[in-house]
């Protein structure tokens, strides 16, 4: 709105506007010159000239897709990621929007794993400018994979009750970083198992927290018989009068390799009893 006055030094002036906008009618972004001319009773004129410039002074408005956290591609370190572009509206026509966060970071790019900002921004014909932005954020959840080597059985060393055991590495791999193995039970590679199963099991951790395990059995069996030695054999006359007469032996002892074995009589009578003839 604006408002142009005349005088004169006689009698009244009759006011015109000549060219550009009048007061209070919408006037687009940009210059518009008003022109006035004034005529007084006699016929005199004068005219008067001014600009009216309207700036466009409110930024557009940009709207960035929501923040995102996804879990890497299966066997990769990282996933493509595609989302829906900025979208951009202003009060007058023509803003663009452009990505400033570098071209790795566009729709259907690979995102490595963890955090990454994307940010837009528009520009209007004004040179206003708006921005958003919003987190890309990529999990490895993706477990190691782990080998262990097959189930091993062997034998006990001679006149022993165990064997030294040696076993292959185990292998792991993993879709990031190198993985770190453990052995978290059992014997070690090289080492003496005793007679029996022993589980042994590794563990692989990756640089995420990701860990898998895996396990095998080391089974050693007695493969030695037990030794006996037997008295040599008896003679002796039967007791006056009597067909038997008592007969005291030693009773053997078996032994073997590992503890525990027992000597049991299988045929015959015991020490101190009487034998027939």
């Amino acid at each position: 709105m604006y408002s142009v006055d005349a005088t004169d030094n006689c009698g009244s002036v009759t006011r015109r506007r000549v060219s550009g906008p009048a007061s209070s009618s919408f006037m687009g972004v940009g210059s518009d010159i008003v022109m006035y001319s004034a005529h007084d009773l006699s016929g005199n004129n004068a005219t008067c000239s001014f600009s009216i410039i309207v700036r466009d002074m409110e930024p557009p408005q940009i709207t960035c897709a929501s923040s995102m956290t996804l879990p890497t591609d299966v066997g990769v370190c990282g996933r493509v990621v595609t989302y829906t572009a900025a979208t951009v509206s202003d009060n007058c026509p023509g803003p663009q929007s452009q990505l400033s966060s570098g071209a790795n970071t566009v729709s259907g790019s690979s995102f490595s794993v963890g955090p990454t900002s994307v940010s837009f921004s528009a520009n209007d014909t004004a040179g206003q400018v708006s921005s958003c932005s919003f987190m890309v954020t990529i999990l490895d959840q993706e477990l190691p994979t782990l080998i262990c080597p097959a189930d091993i059985v062997a034998g006990s060393d001679a006149g022993a009750c165990n064997t030294q055991v040696s076993f292959g590495a185990v292998s792991s791999t993993d879709n990031c970083q190198q993985t770190q193995v453990s052995q978290i039970l059992g014997g070690v590679n090289n080492s003496v198992f005793t007679v029996g199963s022993s589980l042994i099991r590794y563990r692989s951790l990756d640089t995420s927290g990701n860990a898998q395990t895996c396990n095998f059995t080391v089974t050693v069996r007695d493969v030695q018989l037990p030794t006996i030695s037997c008295p040599a054999s008896i003679s002796v006359n039967a007791l006056t009068g009597q067909c038997v007469a008592p007969v005291s032996f030693v009773a053997p002892v078996g032994l073997d390799n590992c503890v525990g074995s027992s000597t049991s009589l299988t045929a015959g009578l015991p020490s101190g009893s009487s034998f027939g003839v």
